[in-house]
C-alpha cells in the first residue's frame, strides 16, 4: 500500500505544469505563418534566460501577427515555462540595430 502510495504522490507532482514567466525581448521576424498563428524570430541575446537564436513563437494577437513581415525588428514579452509555452504578447515595432 506504501508503494502504491508513493508511486500516486510522484505521479502528481511530476506531472505539475511549470511556472510561466514573462521576459522583454527583441528580434528579427524572418518568417510569419499566418495559419497557425506564429513567427519564426532570431530573438537577440536575453542573458540569464535564452542565447540569441531563431525560432518560432506563437503569437496570438491576430492583428499584431498580420502586420509582421519577414526583415522587420520587433519589441515583444516573451511568454514561457520554458519547456512548452513559447508566445510572444505586446509585439510592435522596434528601431532598427
Amino acid at each position: 500500500m506504501l508503494v502504491v502510495g508513493f508511486i500516486l504522490w510522484f505521479a502528481a507532482h511530476s506531472a505539475r505544469t511549470m511556472p510561466v514567466k514573462r521576459y522583454s525581448m527583441t528580434g528579427l521576424v524572418v518568417s510569419v505563418q499566418p495559419q497557425p498563428g506564429t513567427a519564426r524570430v532570431h530573438n537577440d541575446d536575453m542573458p540569464g534566460f535564452m542565447r540569441a537564436m531563431e525560432m518560432d513563437y506563437q503569437i496570438t494577437d491576430k492583428h499584431a501577427l498580420a502586420t509582421l513581415k519577414p526583415g522587420d525588428r520587433i519589441k515583444a514579452t516573451l511568454v514561457s515555462d520554458g519547456q512548452n509555452v513559447w508566445k510572444l504578447e505586446n509585439v510592435t515595432a522596434a528601431a532598427p540595430k
